[in-house]
């Protein structure tokens, strides 16, 4: 199939009003429209005959006062997004296995977009002949006061329609390609911008009554609040981030979310989150207050604020915040892929650490559960209820394990709230197909992504196998990084002398990636093991992959150890040591697969 590209279109954001939208696209005269949703996770490319054609089939009436975006109005869904490619010379035929019976006109064309995933350059497909002369100009920045996000009705509540990050480009006369150069302020910040977290109450804070929190990300350290965000390096010519955030409480019922502006060489324009303390709290009840950051669906940092109930409006609101991490290496990476649901499980209260809050982040679609948080007690520590869940693999063997894991992951659905239940069933139902997504965890003990959702006639198994899930620990965020270092692939596969510990499957996998990903394959002696964590090499390595022999043991956590050769072994405690390099030096992955490791207990 040969394929045509054109500079000739104009990039319209399908999440502002359809109103203000339509008469730029039939102004502009262009033959190709690229409507973008999600801060450009979806594209779709349609002719300009099509997109009113499309308008013209939903019969949906002009209503001066309508708020409906384009992407409602036009009925766009993600089962007719374009693909969307970095490299246009290296083009393959668009997924439609999980869109089989998909007709729209898009879902076989291309988009060709900048590294940085913004930028859009050129349209491509069979029926698109126009020679591509040049790449259009990119998308401005434009800071929008927080005042004018949009709001649309959704059941009791409200529903926050994001943004794209830029305004659409005006599809003008061709360019060379080169954004032009903002002009720099006397102290430019640049490209690699640092942010505070700050939530400040406005007023009081009292028990039963409205409050008002504002939500900033200032240039300077707040004495009041901990948390940690930080950017990833913007692009040269960038003006304004927009992000989103979510405040959580225990004690606090909150209306919705909002919505902020980090501008380059300026303030941040604020978030105004309103919500009702809950009643009956006594005076001096401190109450803890995170905020969640959201770059669409992206987790990108949080940041945490102890407010103290008073007797009158004009009462103290907050002791100073213990120090913490103020810059955290999660990051907010515009470029970056969002999954499609984010699960916040937090921790509040320090005399119930049984009692976790749920959050789940999810762009918006009919029938959606117009609720999307909850909470569980487990009525016991987590690290307790998950020492006991985990007790029944330590023994298991091969061949047995099957039926045990999915009882497990039926015991994890059955604790998890309602609201994560209506929520995953609906995406499954909306999507049909696999889903990504990441869980944040302020407690490290349960996994989660084991969850075996199941309903009446449809049992799904672990999560983590029909979908692609990911986890990071909420409480050590500052530590983690969003993206992997590039470096070499290094192989630990033990051979056992003993016939009753040889594992043939392990060494085959450990050949396997020597023979398809050149793999370096290193002894599987304790001095082999110890020097590599010792004394890391110079280059970097990316992952360490051990399979093999381990022993648990749950009455003293360090003493767990990794069976290698020459009836050698390698303790926790051993590998806890400060010389211990490699992870601090290269921020290795390891790929851990030994038996017994899945247990858990303190350490």
């Amino acid at each position: 199939m040969k394929i045509g590209w054109s500079t000739d279109f104009i990039v319209v954001d399908g999440e502002l009003p359809a109103l203000a939208e339509l008469p730029r696209v039939d102004a502009a005269r262009r033959g190709w429209i690229v409507i973008v949703r999600s801060g450009g996770r979806y594209r779709y490319v349609f002719s300009r005959d099509e997109v009113f054609e499309r308008l013209r089939a939903t019969r949906i009436p002009y209503d001066p006062a309508s708020t409906a975006t384009l992407v409602e109005v036009l009925d766009l869904h993600e089962t007719h997004a374009s693909t969307s490619v970095t490299d246009s010379a290296q083009l393959a035929p668009p997924d439609l296995t999980w869109r089989p019976n998909e007709t729209a006109p898009s879902v076989r064309r291309y988009v060709e977009v900048a590294p940085t995933g913004e930028q859009v350059l050129a349209v491509g497909g069979a029926d698109i002949a126009s020679p591509r002369k040049t790449r259009s100009m990119p998308p401005r920045f434009s800071a929008r006061n927080v005042d004018e996000s949009m709001h649309m009705a959704n059941g009791g509540g409200t529903r926050e329609v994001p943004r794209m990050r830029g305004t659409p480009s005006s599809g003008g006369e061709p360019s060379s390609g080169a954004p032009p150069t903002p002009a720099v302020a006397a102290e430019d910040e640049g490209t690699t911008p640092i942010r505070f977290p700050s939530i400040e109450p406005e007023g009081g804070v009292q028990a039963g009554a409205p409050i008002t929190l504002l939500v900033d990300l200032l240039r300077e350290e707040s004495q009041n609040t901990v948390g940690g965000l930080s950017l990833a390096a913007q692009p040269a010519d960038w003006q304004a981030i927009e992000l989103s955030v979510t405040l959580q409480s225990p004690m606090i019922d909150f209306d919705g979310n909002g919505l902020l502006t980090i501008r380059r060489n300026d303030s941040t324009l604020s978030a105004r989150i309103k919500g009702r303390v809950h009643a009956g709290l006594a005076d001096g009840t401190e109450i803890d207050v995170k905020a969640r950051f959201f770059c669409g669906t992206r987790h990108c940092g949080s940041a945490l604020r102890t407010l103290v109930v008073a007797g009158n409006a004009e009462g103290a609101s907050a002791p100073a915040a213990t120090p913490g991490v103020s810059q955290g290496a999660v990051q907010v990476d515009t470029a970056a892929q969002a999954p499609d649901l984010t699960v916040h499980i937090t921790l509040f209260e320090r005399d119930r650490a049984g009692r976790l809050h749920w959050l789940m982040k999810t762009p918006w679609f009919d029938k959606l559960p117009a609720k999307l948080t909850g909470e569980i007690d487990l009525g016991r520590d987590p690290g307790a209820e998950a020492a006991t869940l985990f007790k029944q693999f330590a023994t298991l063997k091969r061949g047995k394990h099957r039926e045990a894991i999915e009882g497990f992951g039926e015991e994890l659905w059955a604790r998890a709230p309602r609201e994560f239940h209506d929520a995953y069933w609906a995406m499954h139902d909306h999507y049909q197909r696999p889903l990504t997504i990441q869980f944040v965890s302020d407690d490290p003990h349960l996994p989660w992504e084991l969850m075996s959702p199941s309903r009446p006639g449809d049992s799904h198994g672990p999560l983590a196998l029909r979908h692609a899930v990911a986890r990071w620990i909420g409480d050590l965020q500052g530590l983690m990084s969003n993206r992997l270092k590039a470096g070499k692939l290094i192989v630990m596969a033990p051979r056992y002398s003993s016939a009753s510990t040889e594992l043939s499957l392990a060494e085959a996998a450990a050949d396997g990636l020597v023979k398809t990903m050149g793999a370096e394959r290193i002894g599987g002696t304790r001095d082999a093991l110890l020097g590599l964590l010792e004394q890391p090499p110079d280059d970097a390595v990316a992952l360490l992959y051990f399979t093999g022999h381990g022993a648990f043991n749950a009455d003293a956590a360090n003493a767990s150890l990794i069976k290698l050769e020459g009836n050698d072994n390698l303790s926790a405690r051993e590998i806890a040591r400060q010389k211990v390099r490699l992870g601090e030096r290269h921020g290795t992955v390891v790929f851990f697969n030994a038996c017994e490791v899945g247990a858990t207990a303190n350490a």
